[in-house]
């Protein structure tokens, strides 16, 4: 297991090359990857769940943004753990009025067999993602479980209560071929109660970096 993506991504021959750059990134290799480009659009919704979103961002779990054109970066580092299990590092950055940092970190936790984000202060928040690859060019990403992690343990929380808090993410990602290296992303929050609640939708470059971990 080269990338805490691989068990789910790396027998799929037809993934585009953007997509094995960056999901399949591994500790071996010599660069970091990086994702430039711009946000044409980020918003939150209805108004008064500002005070929310607001905690949300403090916390390092969601930003709090309603706004056009925000240049954002996403650094990936592949690091191998004590055990010798791959890990990445998702740093975000966020260009608007202020830089905002929104990292992550992405595991394979071999207890529920799923690719797993650790976000919020210390990774104390996980989600698991269903991770399909639509082909010739598309990734979509479900969150389908919630948990909090304690030490090296995640204890998953019910399935009817978590979407109540958080809401159930969907991610899409699409290479805009014939540019191979460019990809759109969709992000979207859907509550239970109060549908469409956050979004963001952008174009990128995937490139490779030579100065590793800087």
């Amino acid at each position: 297991m080269k990338s805490p993506l691989s068990p789910i991504l790396e027998d799929i021959e037809t993934l585009p090359e953007a997509f094995k750059i960056q999901f399949l990134h591994s500790p071996e290799l010599d660069y970091d990857v990086v994702l430039e480009g711009v946000l044409t659009e980020v918003w939150f919704r209805p108004i008064w769940l500002a005070p929310l979103f607001w905690l949300l961002e403090r916390l390092g779990i969601l930003i709090a943004e309603r706004a056009n054109s925000i240049k954002t970066t996403l650094k990936v580092v592949a690091i191998y753990d004590e055990n010798g299990f791959p890990y990445h590092l998702w740093f975000r950055r966020f260009y608007g009025a202020k830089v905002k940092k929104f990292d992550v970190k992405v595991i394979f936790d071999r207890a529920s067999k799923q690719a797993v984000d650790l976000v919020g202060l210390k990774g104390f928040l996980a989600l698991a993602w269903d991770v399909r690859f639509a082909p010739p060019d598309t990734i979509k990403l479900d969150v389908v479980g919630a948990g909090i992690r304690y030490r090296d343990r995640i204890f998953w929380l019910p399935n009817w209560l978590w979407p109540i808090f958080l809401g159930r993410e969907e991610f899409i990602q699409k290479v805009d071929f014939p540019k191979a290296d460019q990809v759109s992303i969709h992000l979207l929050i859907k509550h239970p109660l109060f549908g469409s609640v956050f979004s963001y939708k952008g174009t990128f470059q995937v490139t490779q970096h030579k100065e590793k971990n800087d």
